[in-house]
């Protein structure tokens, strides 16, 4: 499942779940049709927060190995990759922040494809 799938368990803990990517603000309402995702989302074309985030950003991890093999078995799961919006190269991750700005959990994507699980989120949730 999909961490958006996560979004009432997340909610029920009184967090909320944003998602930033790193196409331009025209890309969210396809994104939103394609996923069905109703919640908070947001651009950063300039990968600022990407990189204030410390996410890798590296060809070698869009490429490599273990992304095309992760992809090979995602795909043979039947999931699909829609078009790439933005820059390909810029790994993505989770971090779950209180309000005072704390980061309590980071998962920092190594490859394409290494996201983090909904559960393993859901545990970071104080």
């Amino acid at each position: 499942m999909q961490l958006h799938g996560y979004t009432e368990q997340i909610e029920a803990r009184g967090a909320r779940l944003h998602l930033i990517g790193n196409g331009g603000p025209s890309f969210i309402a396809g994104f939103r049709e394609l996923t069905g995702f109703a919640g908070p989302i947001h651009s950063d074309p300039s990968l600022k927060v990407y990189e204030t985030a410390g996410l890798l950003r590296s060809r070698r991890a869009t490429l490599g190995v273990r992304s095309l093999v992760g992809g090979v078995r995602r795909m043979a799961a039947g999931h699909r990759q829609g078009p790439t919006q933005g820059d390909p190269w810029q790994q993505g991750g989770a971090l779950v922040i209180n309000s005072a700005g704390q980061i309590l959990y980071s998962h920092r994507s190594s490859a394409a494809g290494d996201n983090v699980s909904g559960s393993e989120l859901l545990a970071a949730l104080p």
